[in-house]
């Protein structure tokens, strides 16, 4: 195995960009988009919930009341899995990269229905060597500390660990520790930056 670790986030990047708008769309089409944004991503209780200090079960019963949602949990459940799709290209650059023995990394802000739900759909937790969630280590990106997390699990210098993010704020706390960092825009420009970064691909 080499000594570099080659790490990113999940939305945007390894599952599509339209996966969890397409989401948000079909679980509540009747409210609007700015009320969905704001209950399944930015709200306060969204933040905590990713940070592992909110159950799965209080955040959902909160979800459910503020978006008027009667469905059963299972059906919220299904419409996620059924909702997201995953970057073939990058899934497929995954297994070159491991064939040529680098190692592979998430770290993502994230809760705990998203990733059981779509693990269960794509058993997608075994492409990565190292993997890292908010919810488990209970800090978000952009904090350091996730990073420092990241560092300490996958026994590297940060200087060996390259991470890209399609959102540059969430990059600041991998810059601070001197790990490789560099905004995700396609696949394309994915590919040439790892190159750049001297990467065998």
């Amino acid at each position: 195995m080499k000594n570099t670790l080659i790490c990113f986030d999940l939305d945007g990047l390894y599952f599509t960009e339209q996966s969890f708008q397409r989401f948000k769309e079909t679980l509540a089409p009747n409210v609007s988009k700015e009320k969905r944004d704001y209950v399944l991503a930015l709200s306060d209780e969204m933040k905590r919930f990713k940070a592992g200090e909110v159950s799965e079960e209080e955040y959902r019963n909160r979800a459910k009341k503020e978006l008027w949602l009667s469905c059963a949990n299972e059906e919220i459940y299904e419409r996620l899995r059924e909702s997201y799709e995953v970057n073939e290209k990058v899934k497929e650059l995954i297994s070159v990269l491991k064939e040529k023995w680098y190692k592979t990394g998430v770290c993502s802000n994230n809760f705990p229905t998203r990733i059981r739900e779509l693990d269960k759909k794509f058993n997608f937790i075994k492409d990565f060597d190292v993997h890292i969630f908010s919810y488990e280590v209970g800090i978000l990106k952009p904090d350091a500390k996730i990073f420092q997390e990241l560092i300490n699990k996958s026994w590297l210098q940060p200087h060996e660990i390259i991470y890209s993010d399609d959102k540059e704020d969430k990059l600041t706390g991998a810059k601070s520790l001197w790990i490789q960092t560099f905004v995700f825009h396609s696949f394309e420009e994915f590919v040439e930056d790892l190159r750049k970064c001297g990467i065998d691909i």
